[in-house]
C-alpha cells in the first residue's frame, strides 16, 4: 500500500477553476511527492468535470477525486474526502483539511510541517493565517474552552435578525482593527477552520463520525472533538498561509451566514455541553 506523508483535503462546490489553481500552486513545492490531494466533489458543474478531468491528465502531482452524490456539507465532505483516502492508502502522518482561497508561498511548507516534533498529544495543528485584504492574522481563535453560558449567549444574539445583520456588518469591517502581529506559538483551543492540520492519529479515530449540520463552525467541532479525547491543539505560528477569503462562502447570501452559525453553535452545544 502506498504510504504519503501528508493528505490535504478539499471541497469542490462549483468552483472547479479555484480548486485546481490551489493544487497546482504547489507544484514547485520541496517535499510535494509525500502529499496527496483529495477533492470532494460536493457540487460542480460540467465546466467544472471539464477542468478537474484535463488537470488530471496533465499534472505529476498526486491527485484523487471522489463523489459523494450529493453536497453533503463542508465538514462531512471532509471526512468524507479522508475515508476515501484510507481505503486506498495508510494512515498519513498529517491530513490538512482546507479551503481553496489559500495560498502558500514558503516552499519549504510541507518540509518544514514534516520535520517538525509535535507532543504525542497533538490532534490539531492551526498555522499562522494571514489574510491578505484585510493585512490581519486569523489565529489562533480561542484561547480557552467556551463556557455554556458564553454558547448560550452566541446562540441568543444569532437567534435575533438584528444582531445578525450587526454581524454581517462587522464581520466584514473588524479583521481592520484586531490580530494585526502574529502572535507566538501555543497550545490553545480552538484554530480557524479554513486551513486546519490534522495527526494522522487523530483523523482515524474521528473519520467516521458525522457532522450534525451542512456547515459552518466547523472549527469549534474539531476543537470540542479534541476535548473530548483528552488531545490538544497547538498553534504553530512558524507555518503560514495566506488567506484570500474568497472561497466557496461567496455562494450564500449574507443573510443566511448568521442563521448558519446559529443553527451549527446550537449543534455543538446540544452534541458536546448537555450530553
Amino acid at each position: 500500500m502506498v504510504k504519503f506523508e501528508i493528505v490535504n483535503i478539499i471541497i469542490c462546490y462549483n468552483n472547479g477553476q479555484e480548486v485546481i489553481e490551489y493544487i497546482d500552486s504547489m507544484k514547485n513545492h520541496i517535499f510535494i511527492e509525500k502529499v496527496c490531494f483529495v477533492i470532494t466533489m460536493n457540487s460542480w458543474t460540467e465546466n467544472d468535470k471539464v477542468i478537474i478531468d484535463d488537470y488530471l491528465e496533465k499534472t505529476k502531482l498526486s491527485v484523487v477525486v471522489c463523489d459523494p452524490k450529493s453536497n453533503i456539507g463542508y465538514m462531512n465532505g471532509l471526512l468524507y474526502g479522508y475515508r476515501y483516502f484510507r481505503k486506498k492508502y495508510e494512515e498519513p502522518k498529517f491530513v490538512i483539511m482546507s479551503n481553496t482561497d489559500i495560498m502558500i508561498s514558503d516552499k519549504l511548507y510541507y518540509k518544514n510541517l514534516l520535520e517538525e516534533e509535535y507532543e504525542e498529544n497533538v490532534g490539531c495543528i492551526g498555522p499562522s493565517i494571514f489574510v491578505k485584504g484585510k493585512n490581519t492574522y486569523d489565529n489562533p481563535v480561542c484561547e480557552k474552552r467556551r463556557t455554556i453560558q458564553e454558547m448560550n449567549s452566541i446562540i441568543r444574539k444569532f437567534t435575533m435578525p438584528i444582531f445578525r445583520e450587526i454581524y454581517v456588518y462587522l464581520s466584514t469591517i473588524k479583521g481592520y482593527f484586531v490580530k494585526n502581529i502574529k502572535t507566538e506559538s501555543r497550545y490553545v483551543y480552538e484554530v480557524h477552520g479554513c486551513y486546519f492540520i490534522l495527526t494522522g492519529k487523530f483523523a482515524d479515530k474521528i473519520k467516521n463520525l458525522e457532522y450534525g449540520v451542512l456547515m459552518y463552525s466547523e472549527e469549534s467541532y474539531i476543537a470540542e472533538l479534541i476535548y473530548r479525547l483528552g488531545m490538544q491543539t497547538f498553534y504553530d505560528s512558524s507555518l503560514e498561509i495566506i488567506h484570500l477569503e474568497h472561497s466557496t462562502t461567496k455562494f450564500v447570501k449574507c443573510s443566511k451566514i448568521a442563521k448558519y452559525i446559529q443553527e451549527s453553535m446550537v449543534y455543538i452545544r446540544e452534541e458536546f455541553y448537555e450530553k
